[in-house]
């Protein structure tokens, strides 16, 4: 995702991802010039399995 709207947020902006299970392996991979802020863990009533938001933020000056 950070790879074809990098150039999308402002100086402050955030991408939010919504995904399933911790997704390790892609934010190992994330470019350096992008960093996880932070992981929250969801709960979605009614539905069973893992939920979690990653919220990424731009390392550009």
């Amino acid at each position: 995702m950070v790879s074809w709207c990098h150039h999308l947020p402002g100086e402050k902006g955030r991408f939010y991802a919504l995904k399933g299970q911790l997704p390790g392996d892609e934010i190992a991979s994330l470019p350096d010039n992008f960093s996880v802020e932070s992981v929250e863990k969801l709960r979605v009533p009614q539905l069973e399995g893992e939920r979690h938001l990653v919220i990424i933020k731009s390392n550009k000056v």
